[in-house]
């Protein structure tokens, strides 16, 4: 989390900020690019010098129109809600675990009308500083969802983070993701189909301001 007033901008991360000291909202540029408006929050409840409590939520609207079932004229959102807890052991790890609510929006782009598939989300991470310029951190993600959507494939992250010494405040991420990661055209092309890949690398190039 970050301090009041304080920003985080990266290259392919989202842009955070820092509201208060125990509030941090951020949102993905990536995906407002692509038409999927997305904010998510994260407020701190307790925080001790062995671990901290946190609520977190989230919204992500898609402004599209899908085709399903030859139905046109659909658009979906998704939202998500929980609590999340980190432990801090060592000075050199941090043991992270949260869970909460997770669903869809599908709503008529002409009719108005909507539909909320809800589900239960879960997720877990472990964050060591290998060195002082060096974090590995290992994320999984687990979502299930009502409305006959079931289990998600989990999706596990695992990244490593340096300090760059040359870039003053500026940091390196590279990684690789292993779940079910759903493409589709933001051409306007009717007949183009989604596609789906089993991996996603992860590379940025981070600082905070």
């Amino acid at each position: 989390m970050l301090e009041r007033g304080e920003i985080r901008v990266g290259l392919t991360s989202p842009v955070a900020y820092g509201i208060l000291d125990s509030l941090t909202i951020e949102t993905h540029p990536i995906f407002d690019l692509l038409l999927l408006p997305n904010v998510n929050a994260r407020l701190r409840l307790v925080d001790e010098s062995y671990g901290m409590i946190s609520l977190f939520g989230g919204y992500k609207q898609g402004l599209f129109s899908e085709t399903q079932d030859h139905l046109p004229g659909l658009q979906v959102g998704e939202f998500h809600l929980g609590v999340m807890g980190s432990l801090f052991l060592m000075d050199r790890l941090v043991l992270t675990a949260g869970a909460g609510l997770a669903g869809h929006i599908v709503s008529g782009a002409t009719s108005g009308d909507r539909d909320v598939a809800g589900g239960v989300a879960l997720t877990t991470s472990a964050h060591l500083l290998v060195s002082e310029r060096d974090l590995v951190a290992i994320n999984t993600y687990l979502r299930w969802s009502a409305g006959g959507l079931g289990l998600d494939t989990p999706v596990v992250t695992v990244a490593w983070d340096t300090d760059l010494e040359s870039w003053e405040a500026w940091h390196f991420r590279i990684g690789l993701s292993i779940g079910d990661f759903g493409f589709r055209s933001v051409t306007g092309e009717t007949d183009a189909q989604p596609f789906s890949s089993p991996v996603m690398p992860t590379l940025d190039l981070w600082r905070r301001i």
